[in-house]
């Protein structure tokens, strides 16, 4: 704090004053600053503000309205109550004018700051000199997470905090905040600063992602050096002379001085130190080899002739060479060098030779060596990509069954677009190198997995198709079962409020889009037309009259052949008659109703049957089909509806049996509920329309092969489609 006074301030302004906050905020501050008195610490924290305006007010007051146009009214009674107002009009001014008040940091927010280090196992003079550099930062915090990250041997030694806050302009920024349990070294920094707090928490967890890649790739490099390391000391066949030590030693302290350069750096490790580091690393790796190589010579040629090592070595490079081709790795550039050795083996006659020989024969293992790991990089990314084609497949179908215009909808899409990016990123990183993805052995999965990613989006969006247009013929349905309302029981046009709801009904059905609003829609058609039935507004039945007409046309059978013709009629009237009576026998075997029942359900019937065209005896007999599986009668009387339309509309059907038979199998084999049994024919009905299949082929598919499909985990539309497909497979051979 120094010599400074610093004040928490809290202005109740007029409306009038507000306007001018941002051209004359900077003279305000100019002036009460010059007074070396005090100096303005506009907080934003109620409490703190309040306990200190009454002793501070006057003073402050005198102060600004001295040297500037502006005149704030600081009224004490006020300031509870419009504390509030205050913080978000001072913000805006500030923020607008780009003059930086000294924003405090909470004390709460800073002890809360304090407990979540000691949390993390550190000492209190740690912890103060950790919170001392968040506070110089004028950052008011928000969020403090973070955790130990353990070195290569397994000791706790770099801690790593991701810290979110307010600065003075109200944005929301960014901290990396680190400390190094060896040196005790704390250092903060600022990463990011938005106005998106949302956005600015997803750039914070990608730098921390991006941390983490890093020290874990420097963390691999390091064990890797300390291999060589030990390569040349410590194993069976160490470096022996000193100028060899040496210089091994040299190149080993270069590579890790560029290892740890990578480790003090932020962000990401880039392609130029990764570079570096795999240079440094080759040219150990080589200096190593070289000299194992020049002691080996050394020592074969004290117990052995030039002759006897030339022979042994060219053993050992065939072995190589054969070890390559089983690998399937043995390039034509690989075949060329090893020739190439072979040469100089040939025409090797002393150490000096054998020693070149051998420090070639080390320069190809090496090669190979990083040949090897192109290809397991190329792996694991193809494996990767194999993945995400599946996982973008998947989402994809996730977006286009989310409704449009939604906040779903657009969470679906960025985690689609994320995947997208994910995959992009990959396939940049992949090798155009044709020799090795071959030798991947996963080139074909992964061009498979694009070709089934492509074939499952396309399938999904023909069975999304199939059921937009089915909900489109089910609305359509609908509009014409209230259309009939009229016709069927037209009696109730003479009432005003039967008629005014109808209208509504009517209204609805045509502004329907979903299949919820759809089914609420058929409820409410449902309820209108059992009121109408209750009010008595139903008309004659079909045996009324016929009787009726029968009356009428008796005066007019006064010709011999009318009155024959009439004969012949009610001949077929007897034995529809009979069928008749015999499907209702059938149907009372299976069913145990009352005799009003079975006289309304003969009444539905008749209606049912002159509205779809179908007979009376069909109707029945599919009702009994239905009632012997053990439906109800109100459930087998909506199938047998079903079944009748699909008899009559379908093609390639021979009769009602057929029909029943299809609908059953389907129904049974998907687990279908009897109240979504014109779905069905919906389905059949419209692919048969569109495709080269008739609706009766893909009823008689279903009675074949529907229960194995379903058993397979197949949909009715995956199973209408892959009938579809086979159909066409089918022609195609013919």
């Amino acid at each position: 704090m120094g010599d400074e006074l610093k004040l928490l301030v809290k202005a109740v302004l007029d409306t009038s004053d507000t306007g001018e906050i941002s051209s004359q905020l900077q003279q305000i501050a100019k002036t009460v600053n010059s007074q070396n008195v005090f100096k303005v610490t506009a907080s934003l924290d109620e409490a703190a503000t309040r306990s200190k305006i009454e002793s501070q007010l006057k003073a402050i007051a005198r102060s600004v309205n001295a040297g500037s146009s502006i005149k704030l009214n600081f009224d004490t009674s006020k300031a509870s109550t419009a504390a509030s107002d205050t913080v978000r009009q001072i913000r805006s001014a500030v923020s607008n004018a780009k003059v930086m008040l000294d924003v405090g940091v909470d004390p709460q927010a800073l002890e809360r700051a304090k407990a979540a280090f000691k949390g993390l196992k550190l000492d209190d003079a740690t912890v103060e000199r950790m919170s001392s550099q968040l506070e110089s930062m004028r950052v008011k915090v928000d969020t403090i997470k973070g955790s130990w990250e353990k070195a290569g041997d397994g000791a706790e030694r770099f801690l790593r905090l991701n810290i979110t806050g307010v600065n003075e302009l109200g944005q929301e920024v960014g901290l990396m905040q680190t400390f190094n349990s060896e040196t005790g070294e704390v250092n903060t920094q600022l990463v990011s600063v938005t106005d998106n707090l949302k956005k600015q928490r997803a750039e914070v967890a990608k730098i921390s992602s991006q941390e983490q890649a890093r020290i874990k790739y420097v963390e691999q490099q390091t064990a890797a050096a300390k291999r060589l390391k030990a390569s040349y000391e410590g194993t069976a066949k160490p470096l022996v002379d000193t100028a060899y030590i040496n210089d091994a030693d040299a190149a080993y302290n270069k590579l890790i001085s560029a290892i740890e350069g990578v480790r003090s750096a932020s962000g990401a490790a880039t392609d130029e130190q990764k570079a570096n580091i795999v240079k440094l690393s080759s040219e150990l790796s080589l200096l190593i080899a070289k000299y194992k190589d020049a002691q080996y010579v050394a020592t074969q040629l004290r117990t052995k002739t030039v002759s006897q090592v030339k022979g042994e070595e060219g053993v050992n490079l065939t072995s190589y060479e054969q070890s390559l081709k089983n690998a399937g790795i043995l390039t034509s550039e690989f075949q060329s060098k090893i020739a190439g050795l072979r040469t100089t083996l040939n025409q090797a006659f002393d150490r000096t030779t054998l020693t070149e020989y051998l420090n070639g024969f080390s320069q190809l293992k090496a090669e190979v060596d990083a040949y090897k790991l192109k290809i397991s990089d190329a792996q694991a990314l193809m494996s990767q990509l194999i993945s995400l084609n599946s996982q973008i497949a998947n989402q994809t179908i996730r977006v286009g069954k989310t409704a449009d215009g939604t906040t779903q909808k657009e969470e679906q899409q960025a985690i689609l677009d994320r995947l997208i990016q994910q995959r992009t990123a990959l396939e940049g990183q992949l090798t155009t190198d044709q020799a090795i993805l071959d030798a991947t052995g996963k080139r074909l999965a992964y061009e498979n997995s694009i070709l089934n990613a492509q074939s499952k989006i396309n399938t999904a969006a023909a069975s999304q198709s199939v059921k937009d247009d089915t909900l489109s013929a089910n609305i359509a349905k609908a509009q014409i079962r209230i259309e009939n309302l009229r016709k069927t029981y037209s009696a109730f046009t003479t009432d005003p409020s039967l008629t005014v709801e109808w209208n509504n009904l009517f209204d609805s059905s045509k502004i329907v889009q979903t299949q919820e609003e759809l089914t609420n829609l058929n409820a409410k058609v449902g309820l209108f037309e059992q009121k109408l039935i209750q009010a008595g507004k139903h008309g004659s039945t079909v045996f009324g009259e016929l009787a009726n007409n029968v009356k009428k046309m008796a005066s007019w059978m006064i010709l011999g052949g009318v009155i024959a013709g009439l004969v012949r009629g009610i001949k077929g009237i007897e034995t529809a008659v009979v069928e008749l009576d015999t499907a209702m026998t059938e149907l009372k075997k299976v069913t145990d109703e009352t005799n009003s029942s079975y006289s309304a359900f003969l009444d539905t019937a008749a209606e049912k049957s002159i509205e779809i065209g179908t007979t009376y005896v069909d109707f029945v007999k599919s009702t009994s089909d239905f009632a012997r599986l053990g439906y109800t009668l109100k459930d087998s009387t909506s199938l047998a509806e079903a079944a009748n339309i699909y008899n009559v509309v379908g093609d390639d059907i021979e009769n009602i049996d057929q029909a029943t038979t299809s609908l059953i199998s389907t129904m049974k084999a998907f687990g279908i509920e009897s109240s979504d049994a014109m779905s069905i024919i919906d389905k059949f009905n419209e692919v048969g329309n569109r495709f080269a299949i008739s609706s009766g082929g893909i009823g008689d598919a279903m009675q074949r092969s529907a229960s194995a499909l379903a058993e397979a985990g197949n949909t009715i539309d995956e199973a209408i489609a892959l009938f579809v497909a086979a159909n066409n497979v089918v022609k195609l051979c013919h």
